[in-house]
């Protein structure tokens, strides 16, 4: 394409470029994770503000570079936990850009807001492909939204034998609307259940996919999480954070867990919270067998991801290139 020119590329668009393709997801989280693991990428931690118009809300920068797939972009993205119910709208946007790397130009501008639900329900079915114990059959879930639901189905996809998911959200009419879905596409019991504790207890893995930003106490407690658990906090505020001192804890990138760019009054906790406690891995580390994962059927394994751009970026290009083939997307110019 020529400089100073690039293509947008809608929902539409990325739609028609097999978005919703778990296996090719599966592939580029695994790939990515990989790559990162070996330490040829650049990522700072996530920039951000943090508007109080919602208590939680943050609109965050997420740039990345992987050398040895050669490619960077950013993206932008914005979670506004009372877009739902106060506007009827998703509370997660999100744009995408990805740059040429010899001459920094703009290749492409897309919508980034299911690629983000997506990728981070990657994070959690890596982690479930990986680290779940054999036999898994009931799912816990808190968080009803377009995270939850895509976590859920990725989790089933991978995991067949999946029989029941029970789910909490603090607005009880989209967790049956979302039970309903779930039941009549996949053939499982999903159920709504009244509590964080009727979630998390005898789930053999467990999603927390819902910001905790109004209960000051914890509501994960460690004594509801059952021998051999799996738990995947998508988000990463309301535990009881002993649960990280004694078990196998896995994370993403533990740079950005550990950063001190975070601001704990923000909801990300730099060295609080549980970032201080040191991981046993990187999910990447495992992956490339450097790391252990699993090693017995009672171990609780919790594996923490905050998610990383490079993943963005990678499904982002994959889709970009699919575009191309098939001549989608809307050529604008910087001229």
């Amino acid at each position: 394409m020529e400089y100073g020119k690039f293509i947008y590329l809608s929902l539409s668009d990325l739609e028609k470029c097999g978005l919703r393709d778990w296996d090719l997801a599966m592939d580029v989280a695994e790939a990515t994770y990989k790559e990162h693991s070996k330490g040829m990428y650049e990522m700072p931690p996530k920039p951000g503000v943090h508007p109080d118009t919602c208590p939680g809300a943050f609109l965050h920068a997420m740039p990345g570079y992987l050398k040895e797939s050669n490619i960077c972009g950013l993206k932008w993205v914005g979670v506004f936990g009372h877009n739902r119910p106060k506007y009827g709208i998703k509370a997660l946007s999100s744009l995408m850009i990805l740059n040429d790397v010899e001459t920094g130009y703009p290749l492409a501008v897309m919508e980034a807001g299911i690629i983000t639900a997506i990728r981070t329900a990657t994070s959690s079915g890596v982690s479930a492909k990986y680290l779940a114990r054999k036999g898994s059959k009931v799912v816990g879930l808190v968080g009803a939204g377009e995270q939850g639901e895509y976590n859920m189905r990725l989790i089933k996809y991978l995991i067949p034998g999946i029989e029941e998911i029970k789910i909490f959200d603090r607005y009880p009419e989209y967790a049956q609307k979302l039970c309903d879905e779930l039941s009549a596409d996949l053939g499982v019991n999903a159920h709504v259940v009244d509590s964080f504790e009727a979630a998390l207890r005898d789930s053999d893995i467990f999603v927390a996919a819902a910001p905790i930003t109004v209960f000051p106490e914890p509501v994960y407690k460690k004594e509801w999480v059952k021998p051999g658990a799996l738990i995947l906090p998508v988000h990463s505020k309301g535990w009881d954070y002993e649960l990280f001192a004694n078990n196998k804890f896995i994370v993403d990138d533990w740079n950005q867990y550990s950063s001190d760019m975070f601001n704990p009054n923000t909801g990300y906790f730099g060295r609080q919270g549980f970032a201080k406690f040191e991981p046993h891995a990187q999910i990447g580390e495992v992956l490339l067998g450097n790391k252990t994962g699993r090693e017995s059927d009672d171990e609780i394994i919790i594996a923490a991801n905050m998610g990383i751009a490079l993943q963005d970026i990678s499904l982002g290009t994959k889709l970009y290139e699919r575009a191309v083939e098939q001549g989608l997307g809307q050529t604008l110019s910087l001229e």
